[in-house]
């Protein structure tokens, strides 16, 4: 049986972005490591930085996200190494990844806007020089442009991945019901 094109694709992008969160992830360990070690650079920016790595709120935050990539990395990887092969628990598997990814960005965005952003605003106030103001509010407009693009990119696989698994003729491509011969979408 062919294995239809959407699967393919969905299955490739998944490999590729399993490998891209794998390394985000690895990034984020080595990030938090170093922090402990103290040192580094001084200046305005510094002292906010290091507020930010000391706040409890966005440490949470941080921890939260990487355990739920150490979740999703993983059946992401599974699901579209057994697409490919068009078992059915990558497709089921492709599902759960779909959902819990839907879920956990719209949970950690609504985190972030109710916990983590009011957090970052108590730190900025205590920044009362004209420089460390402008970094701190730089910063904060960083952060708050990159949780909008990221939601906005965030949903767009997971949501793809949805529709293409619930697609009933790949249902039955995946349970092997779709005939000798498979037309590609």
């Amino acid at each position: 049986m062919q294995r239809p094109t959407s699967v393919t694709v969905i299955a490739v992008l998944g490999i590729i972005f399993g490998t891209l969160s794998l390394c985000g992830l690895v990034f984020q360990l080595m990030g938090n490591a170093m922090s402990g070690m103290g040192g580094g650079a001084e200046g305005p920016g510094m002292e906010f930085q290091k507020a930010l790595q000391e706040n409890e709120a966005m440490q949470r935050y941080s921890n939260l996200g990487m355990i739920a990539g150490f979740i999703l990395v993983p059946l992401l990887f599974a699901g579209s190494i057994g697409s490919l092969m068009l078992k059915a628990w990558g497709r089921t598997a492709m599902l759960i990844y779909a959902v819990i990814s839907i879920l956990n960005t719209l949970g950690s965005t609504a985190m972030y806007l109710m916990v983590v952003n009011p957090s970052i605003q108590e730190v900025m106030k205590q920044y009362t020089d004209e420089q460390s103001q402008q970094i701190a509010n730089m910063t904060a407009l960083f952060m708050n442009i990159a949780l909008g693009c990221g939601v906005l990119i965030g949903l767009i696989y997971p949501i793809a991945t949805l529709m293409v698994m619930s697609n009933p003729r790949v249902k039955q491509a995946f349970e092997g019901t779709g005939g000798s011969s498979y037309p590609s979408e």
